[in-house]
């Protein structure tokens, strides 16, 4: 409904621009008329002040009067475009009312959709949290070993280590960093660029197609090889 009522709204609005174009290119070829037409009059106005002769005299009316006209004829062709324009304008406005309507229902529709997944949505989430609480075995088995190494080294006076980090995956969705390597968690980014833009990291792409992962690097090579051999065999 909304995109009958966009292309109703761009096809008028064209037919009215096509008109307006038409009429700024015929104003363009008057202008360099009345150009023209300007600098034979110099020309002649010189020759009459020289010859003064019935016949350059003539010439000086003859093109006075083209002149004149020429202007005419362009202000009538400026005063239509102006009209066109409003016109247009005006045209374009009556349907505003139609096609707010059609884009308030169209959104609806999208926002329906958009719930109906929320549960997936939900499922998923609660997935990706139970797979991080997984994760938090090895986690704290590395943090209680990183603690005792730490308090070994405090029993000999001995802070060199103090700073160190434990140096294990990251799952911070607010990270600054994408790719499969920066986070195991989607980041924030990551994130809007698919919900908003609808654009995905390289490593997600070639999940999508082969169900392989690799690192965002190798799955950019990956999936440009991949391309080349699909071009490659269609040629074939």
């Amino acid at each position: 409904m909304f995109q009958e009522k966009m292309n109703e709204f761009n096809e008028i609005g064209s037919k009215y621009q096509a008109n307006i174009a038409s009429l700024i290119e015929r104003q363009k070829e008057l202008e360099q008329k009345i150009a023209r037409n300007k600098e034979s009059y110099r020309q002649a106005t010189a020759m009459d002040i020289e010859e003064g002769t019935k016949k350059t005299q003539a010439e000086l009316s003859r093109l006075l009067r083209h002149g004149e006209e020429y202007e005419r004829r362009l202000r009538d062709l400026q005063n239509r475009t102006e009209i066109a324009r409003r016109l247009r304008e005006e045209k374009l406005k009556e349907l505003l009312p139609g096609l707010k309507e059609a884009k308030s229902k169209a959104i609806e529709e999208a926002a329906k959709e958009i719930n109906e997944n929320k549960v997936k949505g939900y499922e998923l989430k609660a997935q990706y949290i139970l797979f991080a609480r997984d994760l938090n075995k090895p986690y704290c088995r590395a943090r209680n070993i990183h603690a005792q190494f730490l308090a070994a080294c405090h029993s000999v006076g001995i802070h060199d280590y103090d700073r160190s980090f434990l140096s294990l995956p990251t799952l911070n969705i607010a990270s600054t960093y994408e790719g499969l390597h920066a986070s195991m968690a989607p980041t924030m980014s990551e994130i809007l660029e698919a919900y908003t833009n609808g654009r995905i990291p390289f490593f997600a792409k070639l999940y999508a197609e082969t169900g392989e992962i690799l690192p965002e690097d190798a799955a950019r090579i990956k999936l440009a090889q991949l391309r080349k051999e699909a071009e490659e065999n269609g040629q074939q």
